[in-house]
């Protein structure tokens, strides 16, 4: 289990579930399958290490449960409760069609939180509603005008955030883009279940990436699906 945010008023946990292998029937039936591994031509048994085999194994679990916990780590952000904004007109001349970006950006592994910075002091992120029919396409706008070498922006995350009925939210959908200009276009499908939630749409400062605590520029939208 992790906490992050630990100077905030409020601890943001994540738990981390651990998969542990069932080694004894993964033997058995590793013993059957060599066992039937024969080469007809000379009767000779092919010879598998088993014991590589459990350690190629785990080796693969553990390099999926750590990035399962950088990726988690990835997503700290700040207390969803407040400066949410109303929605803005986006401006639609000049805008480029942000991508998908793979293979996903993760944190070091020495990110402990994250320092909420607002997005307006860098750029201008504009939503072209806050009311959609499922299926409707979302478009976010952002428009950024700093200047270069002052920072660098980490892709931008994304995130879909439900209220739950203790008041607490969790994050229910989550994809990272690359912008590909100045000002850029997020478009993604409003396929959720009808409600209201929270948009977030903010990137990392990179030159505070190594930071424990490193910049974070966000920006937040009342949604609702219809």
């Amino acid at each position: 289990m992790y906490v992050i945010n630990q100077n905030e008023a409020k601890d943001t946990t994540i738990t981390i579930v651990e998969i542990v292998p069932d080694y004894d029937f993964l033997k058995n039936f590793l013993n059957i399958q060599i066992g039937r591994n024969k080469n007809h031509e000379n009767n000779t048994e092919i010879n598998l290490s088993i014991d590589s085999i459990y350690s190629k194994i785990e080796e693969d679990l553990k390099s999926k449960i750590d990035s399962l916990k950088l990726n988690n780590l990835s997503i700290i952000r700040p207390d969803i409760t407040t400066n949410i904004i109303s929605s803005k007109k986006p401006d639609i001349s000049r805008k480029a069609l942000a991508s998908l970006n793979r293979p996903l950006f993760s944190l070091p592994k020495n990110v402990k939180g994250y320092i909420n910075s607002p997005f307006n002091s860098i750029g201008v992120i504009r939503l072209n509603s806050n009311e959609f029919k499922r299926n409707e396409k979302i478009e976010v706008t952002v428009e950024t005008f700093y200047k270069k070498g002052e920072i660098e922006l980490s892709p931008f995350y994304v995130s879909i955030l439900e209220k739950e009925e203790n008041s607490n939210y969790i994050q229910i959908w989550q994809d990272q883009f690359a912008l590909v200009d100045e000002k850029s276009l997020i478009s993604f499908s409003s396929n959720f279940k009808p409600g209201n939630y929270i948009l977030e749409v903010g990137a990392y400062d990179l030159t505070t990436i190594n930071n424990e605590y490193p910049n974070f520029h966000i920006e937040r939208f009342n949604l609702r699906i219809e």
